[in-house]
């Protein structure tokens, strides 16, 4: 998912670095008042952040959103809702959100 972030920025031409990136998707989770929902499903997932420790809560959220994203998309019953995350991240990446 980082790299689909990667590739939009690229394309763009706007220098980036990860943790900007994650901190723009947990900026738009907040806004949109999915910070909850985004905590509820980390917890669901089994999610850890222990290689998260320099990155702000903001950041942290983002990256949860990611690895969500992946563990959806792993399992033919949740991937419906990985399309709707991905969708969502895609509107993050147009500035849409």
């Amino acid at each position: 998912m980082n790299r689909l972030m990667a590739d939009i920025i690229e394309s763009k031409k706007l220098p980036q670095q990860d943790h900007q990136a994650l901190k723009r998707i947990g900026e738009s989770l907040h806004k949109s008042n999915c910070a909850n929902a985004v905590q509820y499903l980390a917890r669901h997932f089994c999610i850890t952040i222990d290689e998260y420790e320099n990155l702000s809560e903001i950041e942290i959220m983002g990256a949860n959103f990611l690895k969500i994203i992946e563990k959806c998309s792993e399992s033919s019953s949740t991937q419906a809702r990985a399309n709707s995350f991905l969708t969502f991240l895609h509107r993050i990446a147009l500035r849409i959100v």
